[in-house]
């Protein structure tokens, strides 16, 4: 049976990371220095894993936030240049807007860049005209656009850098939000019919200038009718679709900046919480001991790694027999087979047998009142830490294991603070 391998490269780089947590230090001491075997250190520990577990799953989120603001940001620079050019392309392709004004700039059109699929074009429809020497637009466009002047496209070639660049002149928006996107489609909504010298109310959708009702790209009637393309059964204008998306996809892309600005706050309030672990058990380790035989936490440590050691040697689940455990889920290969918790218990019975300290009810207790409690059939479990020179100490009692129990700290504890500083 194959079994995967540890990655030698994780681990390598891991252990570099680790020694130089380990060199951090304030005042020469180090910042992270791994605590000495105590119920505190195993306290500690044991919160700064479940912190930990908690890290892991916002740092997922934050990478899936992060990919989907990646995501929404190419696809709305996809949608921005096909609504420019018809594709996505950073420039507009001559050879997809060929031939005559009225085969490129009404609802007809069946290039691929036209009037309904391109904003580019759209510009230069209304500023290319069929008749010579008039500067449309602002621009010196007063070249014609006859019947087969623009057959391989030179008339889209010539016309739209000039629009182009005048475009340039006017300043932009520094930044595109969906509320920039959403005004200039109010803004093109609310110019049709607005430049009409003949105003008519059967067509109301033109954009441009017309002495009548039609658009045909000569001087009097440079407009573009977008009256079939909106009515029922209409191709639509899809560069304006285009725009419409780009500004959902822009709205997406805020909503999760600001969910990950949030994921942000919450891990750096976890790190807070594992850092004031970790400082309480160091804190509590210059304490002086308590006072009652306890059987040597290292002694238990040792025994167990050793049984748990032995646990991880078996390979199948016929073989993982008892004191250990089968979990066919766990993600390390090595740790399908572990010491279970009866397994851990049994070692700790022993350790106490040979030692000739046994675990009592007040292993858990932390004030007088609850050591009396338990005293109820006359046997004193308690004993009071007697000091001279603090009466107060008379009014703690310390039991075998304190409040917190179980788990060491010191690389926990380490890995806990770099893994979850999520860096992008």
């Amino acid at each position: 049976r194959q079994t995967k391998k540890p990655d030698s490269s994780a681990i390598a780089d891991w252990n570099t990371k680790k020694k130089d947590l380990e060199q951090i230090k304030k005042d020469n001491v180090p910042v992270y220095a791994r605590l000495p075997a105590s119920p505190m250190r195993q306290a500690a520990n044991d919160i700064i894993k479940k912190l930990l577990d908690q890290a892991q799953e916002l740092k997922q989120q934050e990478l899936d936030a992060i990919a989907a603001i990646k995501n929404d940001n190419a696809e709305t620079e996809a949608k921005l240049q096909i609504a420019m050019y018809g594709e996505a392309a950073d420039k507009l392709d001559k050879t997809k807007a060929k031939g005559a004004w009225g085969a490129v700039c009404t609802h007809a059109s069946t290039t691929k860049a036209n009037i309904l699929t391109s904003v580019a074009v759209t510009a230069i429809c209304l500023c290319q005209s069929t008749d010579g020497a008039n500067a449309n637009c602002g621009h010196n466009l007063n070249t014609q656009w006859s019947s087969g002047t623009n057959d391989n496209g030179e008339k889209i070639q010539t016309a739209w850098p000039l629009i182009k660049t005048a475009c340039e002149k006017r300043k932009p928006p520094e930044h595109i939000t969906s509320n920039t996107i959403r005004a200039t489609i109010a803004q093109f909504k609310s110019r049709l019919g607005l430049s009409l010298a003949h105003k008519t109310t059967s067509k109301p959708l033109i954009l441009g200038e017309t002495s009548g009702s039609t658009c045909d790209g000569a001087a009097a009637t440079l407009c573009i009718d977008y009256t079939d393309a909106l009515a029922t059964g209409g191709k639509g204008i899809t560069w304006l679709s285009n725009l419409e998306q780009a500004a959902d996809l822009v709205d997406n892309a805020t909503g999760t900046a600001a969910h990950l600005k949030l994921l942000a706050a919450q891990q750096k309030q976890l790190v807070s919480q594992a850092v004031q672990a970790y400082t309480f058990a160091r804190y509590a380790a210059t304490l002086p001991a308590a006072t009652m035989h306890q059987t040597p936490l290292q002694d238990i440590e040792a025994k167990q790694e050793a049984a748990e050691k032995e646990c991880n040697k078996k390979e199948t689940d016929t073989e993982c027999q008892k004191p250990c455990k089968w979990n066919a889920e766990a993600k390390d290969e090595k740790k399908k087979c572990t010491l279970s918790e009866e397994g851990k218990k049994a070692v700790e019975n022993q350790t106490d047998q040979e030692t000739g300290v046994k675990n009592d009810k007040t292993a858990n207790t932390t004030t007088q009142p609850e050591c009396e409690e338990v005293n109820k059939d006359g046997k004193n479990r308690c004993e009071e830490e007697k000091r001279g020179d603090s009466k107060s100490d008379k009014d703690g009692v310390k039991g075998r294991h304190s409040l917190f129990s179980y788990i060491e700290i010191g690389s926990h504890c380490c890995c806990f603070l770099e893994l979850v500083v999520l860096k992008y």
